[in-house]
């Protein structure tokens, strides 16, 4: 039987986890109306000028294939530089369980090579993920990785095709549990789509 403490505990616990998950879907659904917008208006050709910001609207395919679906945008703001923002949200089954998840993710990219954001790069980024079991406790993790990785514009099209490996520091906090921090290779696979 719960003691009125313990259910206290609980009660707080859930509040919290649904206000973090509400803040996060709001930032994912600006995310992906502002992804979509942009996405229509480069294939469209209406934001091509010889002088536009170069962009690109991308996804995480390896991502899509556990069920999380996921949205980014890459702006170059200078020579060789850009930033990135991402969001996704996905519900998987893990042992019977319905879970939800849901993630953000910002960071900052340098080619090394290319001024049209292509070729090799270094990204430096942040990434926070929710996992929220339906009938247990919360789970939270955040990466900050840095990555080497590659990125190729298919001939004749703006698709492109990104992949990059690196080292990420993770803090994992299952409550209501202390967290935890350690050292794990980090692997990423996108592909966009970009408006020149």
């Amino acid at each position: 039987m719960l003691t009125n403490q313990t259910y206290k505990k609980i009660t707080l616990k859930k509040l919290i986890f649904t206000s973090i998950q509400q803040v996060t879907l709001k930032i994912m659904k600006s995310l992906t109306t502002l992804s979509a917008l942009i996405l229509a208006l480069a294939m469209n050709g209406q934001t091509k000028t010889d002088n536009s910001i170069l962009f690109e609207a991308n996804t995480r395919p390896l991502s899509m294939l556990q069920g999380h679906v996921s949205v980014g945008l890459e702006f170059q703001v200078s020579e060789n530089t850009s930033v990135l923002f991402d969001g996704g949200y996905g519900f998987f089954s893990n042992s019977g369980d319905a879970t939800s998840i849901s993630a953000v993710k910002g960071g900052v990219r340098r080619y090394l090579s290319k001024n049209d954001m292509s070729g090799n790069y270094v990204t430096f980024s942040h990434l926070a993920v929710s996992i929220s079991p339906l009938v247990s406790e919360s789970y939270f993790f955040t990466n900050t990785s840095f990555m080497y990785g590659k990125k190729i514009i298919l001939i004749d099209t703006r698709v492109t095709v990104a992949a990059e490996v690196g080292v990420g520091i993770i803090r994992n906090r299952e409550l209501p549990e202390p967290p935890t921090t350690g050292v794990s290779p980090t692997l990423s696979v996108t592909v966009g789509y970009r408006n020149h």
